[in-house]
């Protein structure tokens, strides 16, 4: 059976680590790229913990780095929720990692990967971050729309239930002209997975802990690159588990059946407004006359969720 290949654009803070190394310790995955855009962290960090991550799970992939910031505006971080390093803070004593960043431009590499993937068949592109370099990408090479066989995005907020704002997601928030040149480009086969979907299907406390316990290499990286972002969880926000959303986007991506519920419909977002600039608005009963540009999933299968991250930090061992 031939592998799912994926480019990955991430701003990898600590659930992207965990997506990441979900797709890269599958059996039925190749990951061509990976390309980074600043968002949970400065872009710096990101790259750094994209070959950390590759440096624990042992494994050889081309990264890339690219925007440093949004399109409009300064760079705003997630404070505080993932650690200064946006990894729980593991990275801060450690050297360099002994991976390192090619030196081509992400988007570069974007408009050339995409080119030369397309010509082997199809492949996911999967956004885990900001949509900043695909955005940039898009209006540099008209065709890189075209070229793209599917793209799964983890963002938006589909109930207007935000993250970072009360109705906004923290991956459109950060870059919302972004989001919205993406979502307008005509990729002829995009699918979302919002943060609401993420929170519904969160992984329980019970369930982390067995991962916890697994006394793998892996998950004792797991437990402690998590364990910033669960205590905060529990402590400061009393939730019932920790949402996964970038996870649960790749889970989408590589996971035949993993998707419950979904619906094909007309999806945009704000780019203005105090409260509203970042919103993902969604036309459920096709109102504006846009014709429908995303299947938006509503539910996924959370056991396979599990299983998949299980599979995962137990890889090798």
């Amino acid at each position: 059976m031939s592998k799912q290949r994926l480019i990955i654009d991430t701003d990898t803070g600590v659930d992207d680590a965990i997506a990441l190394m979900m797709a890269l310790c599958s059996p039925n995955v190749e990951v061509a790229a990976i390309t980074t855009v600043a968002g949970n962290i400065d872009n710096g960090h990101v790259k750094r913990n994209v070959c950390y991550v590759l440096d624990v799970l042992q494994k050889d992939v081309a990264v890339f780095g690219g925007a440093e910031g949004p399109l409009f505006g300064a760079h705003t971080p997630l404070p505080g929720l993932m650690g200064e390093d946006g990894l729980g803070n593991v990275t801060l004593s450690l050297p360099s990692p002994a991976h390192t960043v090619q030196d081509e431009h992400a988007v570069l590499a974007l408009l050339r990967m995409v080119k030369e993937e397309a010509r082997r068949g199809d492949f996911t592109l999967v956004a885990l971050g900001p949509l900043t370099n695909l955005a940039m990408a898009v209006r540099l090479d008209a065709s890189f729309v075209n070229n793209v066989s599917r793209l799964v995005i983890m963002g938006g907020a589909v109930e207007a239930k935000g993250n970072t704002t009360p109705a906004v997601e923290f991956n459109f928030f950060a870059d919302p002209e972004a989001a919205s040149i993406v979502l307008s480009a005509g990729f002829a086969n995009v699918w979302i997975l919002p943060w609401e979907v993420s929170v519904r299907h969160a992984l329980a406390w019970g369930a982390f802990d067995d991962l916890a316990a697994l006394q793998t290499d892996k998950s004792a990286f797991f437990t402690k690159i998590t364990s910033i972002t669960r205590t905060r969880l529990q402590k400061d926000f009393g939730f019932w588990g920790m949402p996964l959303p970038d996870p649960s986007a790749m889970l989408v991506a590589i996971e035949a059946g993993a998707v419950r519920q979904e619906c094909y419909v007309p999806v945009f977002v704000e780019t203005c407004g105090r409260f509203g600039r970042g919103m993902m608005v969604v036309d459920w009963q096709q109102q504006v006359g846009m014709k429908p540009n995303a299947h938006v999933v509503t539910e996924i299968d959370s056991e396979q969720l599990l299983r998949s991250i299980r599979n995962s930090l137990l890889e090798g061992s």
